[in-house]
């Protein structure tokens, strides 16, 4: 059976498509580009290999207009995971405009 971690991967897979992907000693790291019209891209991170029973992501968004542009999210069941992705889609698709 995949790890919670695999499990993240693979959903953020099916809603944003391939990641590019680094090998590390500890596991693979996957990261997400994810565009935008005005040219500023989200970056989505999953690291943490070392811990599969838990998946950590890393959102770079330097054009949200908020107070803070780089979060980090802890997810440890799939309902977060899949909340974590309903917000990134929102996000996305607010700040793409109509």
């Amino acid at each position: 059976m995949p790890s919670f971690r695999d499990q993240v991967a693979s959903l953020f897979t099916e809603a944003f498509g391939d990641p590019a992907i680094l090998d590390t000693e500890s596991g693979p790291l996957f990261r997400w580009k994810l565009g935008r019209a005005n040219g500023l891209h989200v970056y989505v991170t999953l690291d943490s290999p070392e811990m599969p029973s838990l998946a950590h992501v890393i959102i770079s968004d330097p054009g949200s207009g908020g107070v803070d542009p780089v979060q980090s999210v802890v997810m440890r069941t799939m309902a977060e995971a899949v909340s974590v992705l309903a917000k990134l889609q929102l996000q996305l698709r607010l700040s793409r405009g109509p």
